[in-house]
């Protein structure tokens, strides 16, 4: 049926008078349907098919009167209209339908006119409230969907008055920061905020946009934000108890034609949006630059001052060569060689940590040397502190990369110096554990064999809301100059990276306890293992084997793998920017029998290739230099003599390239500094290939 189209029903026991007002109603309007009914049994079967808007009940009909209709009509179609119709009637009859929700009430006979107009108006406002409720369902949905949005948004919505007390806040609010709404009602907005942001806040609220709503809307949402801090309620679950919010803000205005009120009130809405995980993100881009810039500057750290100790270095070797005979001046040559090697490991611990900790030089090992060596570094400038050691004699064994985890400890040990201004005690035990159910749990390590390591200082502990964060890169309490805040972020990555745990134990005044749990192989595994490889039995112990090293005070007559010398010389080319390193080398080569050249840059070493490719066995090959590159270098002279014997000595690994380089043949690598025995090893090897 069109929804243009009003439906009539008409009830009056006489037929004429039924057909006499269809027949006037459908010939004066085409938008209506007249449908006629004689008693009131007929028009509720009726009404119950057909949607009435109108019904002109007869006041007098058989079986019930058109008042138990109305009641009809009242309960069941309250939107319907009914005018009463009727012959007799009186002043009673016209309140009583007039009270039971009539719209009109016709005197019969009526005139035509009058039936169509009261019919007309009728339908008019039947139209008109059906209109309104229209509007009042939309109305209402809307409501319900914008407050649903509001709700539950993501962000924190707050209304608030003139003086700044909370009106409103979203479910949001309640959930984030742990009050309730009859306590968010009962406080000011800067009460929520951290003391430090109260006065920016104060200005800000002082100075917004306004919203009019009148009959004619202005929306002039400010786009000013102001990052602050919200402090959450005491009873909150979450670990954070300061939430950093990005808020905006408008004032919004409600005037008489849309308030409930008689008076305008203005009110000011803020919306706050949780930036906790953006600027956790951004600390983490500026970290990640910060450790790239790390990176660039360790490396070339790490080049520079492996250049310095292998000068350093080859000479030490040239004078204990020398004094051979000097056994007092040998042992300190051989200290001086012993503080070389350290320094060079020093240098790769920090290229390695700027990498992140990655390392393929891991193997089986005991941590209880390391811990001695790492305890030697720290006891030179801290002689103050009394040292207890308990180490456990049969330690199991741990995969491990045993520069990372000296530079673990000897990170653990001086954090632990800090925390002891004055003379201090410092605990340290190593131990074989299992763990399995609560404790692997609470340690979120797999059930199995662990190595413990305790680290137990006298100092002044850690506050409680500081050992969440020690672990954090750059965080320290210390003044400016004093740490970095990289040592405990340092050895945490390494301990991750180990697949093993580290936990803190502290309390303000009563020291701090460090827990390193890594994970072991026992003796009992191991046997297993070799079992199962087919190695060995459990009685039997394997010495490592090694290549012979070939030395020049063992071999004078021979070069390379016990083979006699060549008939001529062997013609080495040492390209490097470093004088003193060519020296060394030279040196090496020479008293062997051997004859270098000398080349400060790429550049000028593929000249001097050039001239005596056909004499040159071999290159020694620095990876950075002015100018043109190790890499290019190399490439350069691979396309002159694809045979090239090549030997990279660096003290920057650059491990893709040098890879690579590698991977093509008849190419070694030797980090810089390195002991002369093994740059004659490495010779030895390349010479001898065909």
């Amino acid at each position: 049926m069109n929804d243009s189209i009003s439906q009539i029903l008409v009830i009056d026991d006489e037929m004429r008078i039924c057909k006499s007002i269809k027949a006037l109603l459908e010939a004066k309007r085409e938008d209506l349907l007249v449908h006629i009914a004689q008693s009131v049994r007929q028009a509720i079967a009726l009404s119950q098919q057909i949607d009435f808007d109108l019904f002109l009940i007869d006041k007098n009909l058989p079986e019930a009167d058109g008042f138990v209709f109305m009641d009809y009509v009242l309960k069941h179609y309250p939107s319907a209209l009914s005018i009463m119709m009727t012959g007799n009637a009186s002043i009673d009859s016209v309140v009583q339908a007039l009270r039971k929700g009539a719209y009109d009430y016709l005197r019969k006979p009526f005139k035509s006119e009058e039936l169509v107009n009261v019919v007309s108006r009728a339908l008019a406002q039947k139209r008109l409230e059906d209109e309104n409720q229209a509007i009042t369902r939309l109305f209402n949905a809307s409501e319900k969907r914008y407050r649903e949005l509001i709700q539950h948004s993501p962000d924190l919505i707050f209304m608030l008055d003139k003086k700044g007390m909370i009106r409103f806040a979203n479910n949001t609010v309640v959930t984030l920061l742990g009050y309730a709404k009859t306590q968010l009602q009962k406080m000011r907005f800067v009460d929520l905020v951290h003391a430090s942001d109260v006065e920016s806040v104060q200005t800000f609220l002082n100075n917004g946009h306004v919203i009019s709503f009148d009959t004619t809307p202005q929306e002039l949402v400010s786009d000013v934000a102001l990052d602050i801090r919200i402090e959450c309620s005491p009873r909150v679950l979450f670990d954070r108890k300061l939430i950093d919010l990005e808020i905006k803000r408008s004032n919004i205005i409600l005037h008489e034609s849309v308030s409930t009120c008689h008076e305008v009130e203005e009110q000011i809405c803020i919306v706050g949006r949780d930036i906790g995980f953006r600027k956790a993100f951004e600390d983490q881009m500026i970290y990640s630059q910060k450790m790239e810039a790390v990176a660039a500057l360790a490396g070339g750290v790490a080049h520079d001052f492996n250049n310095l100790l292998m000068g350093i270095r080859g000479y030490t070797t040239m004078l204990k060569n020398a004094l051979v005979e000097d056994k007092a001046c040998h042992a300190k040559l051989m200290a001086i060689e012993k503080s070389l090697t350290k320094g060079s490991d020093m240098t790769g611990q920090l290229l390695n940590f700027a990498k992140g900790g990655s390392s393929s030089e891991t193997r089986l090992g005991n941590v209880n040397p390391l811990i001695k060596e790492a305890l030697d570094l720290f006891s030179i400038n801290r002689k103050d502190v009394d040292i207890h050691l308990n180490l456990e004699k049969d330690l199991w064994r741990v995969e491990m990369d045993a520069c990372q985890m000296e530079q673990v400890f000897l990170n653990m040990f001086i954090n632990a110096g800090h925390a002891m201004k004055k003379r201090g005690n410092l605990h340290i035990t190593s131990e074989n554990v299992y763990l399995d159910g609560q404790q692997s749990k609470a340690m979120k390590l797999p059930d199995g064999s662990y190595v413990k390591i305790s680290i137990k200082d006298s100092g002044h502990g850690i506050p409680p809301e500081h050992q969440k964060k020690i672990f954090d890169p750059f965080f320290s309490t210390k003044k400016t100059g004093e740490g970095s805040g990289l040592g405990l972020a340092s050895a945490y990555g390494i301990i991750k990276k180990h697949k093993g745990s580290i936990t803190v134990a502290s309390a303000p005044g009563e020291g701090t306890l460090f827990e390193i749990y890594l994970s072991a192989v026992s003796e009992k595994r191991r046997n297993k293992q070799r079992l199962r490889n087919g190695h060995m039995s459990p009685s039997v112990t394997r010495t490592k084997e090694t290549a012979p090293l070939f030395m020049r005070s063992a071999v004078p007559d021979t070069f390379h793998g016990g083979k006699p010398r060549p008939s001529k010389p062997l013609k080495v080319l040492i390209i490097d920017d470093e004088p003193e390193i060519q020296n060394s080398i030279r040196e090496s080569l020479e008293g062997m029998g051997g004859h270098a050249m000398g080349a400060a840059n790429g550049r000028e070493g593929i000249q001097t290739y050039m001239a005596y490719m056909d004499h040159i066995d071999l290159v020694v090959l620095d990876m950075v230099m002015p100018g043109m590159s190790g890499i290019e270098t190399f490439r350069y002279i691979r396309k002159l003599n694809p045979t090239a014997k090549v030997l990279i000595a660096s003290g920057y690994n650059h491990e893709q390239d040098i890879r690579c380089m590698v991977a093509e043949g008849r190419c070694d690598f030797l980090k810089k500094p390195f002991v002369e025995d093994f740059f004659i090893q490495k010779v030895n090897h390349l010479v001898a290939m065909e």
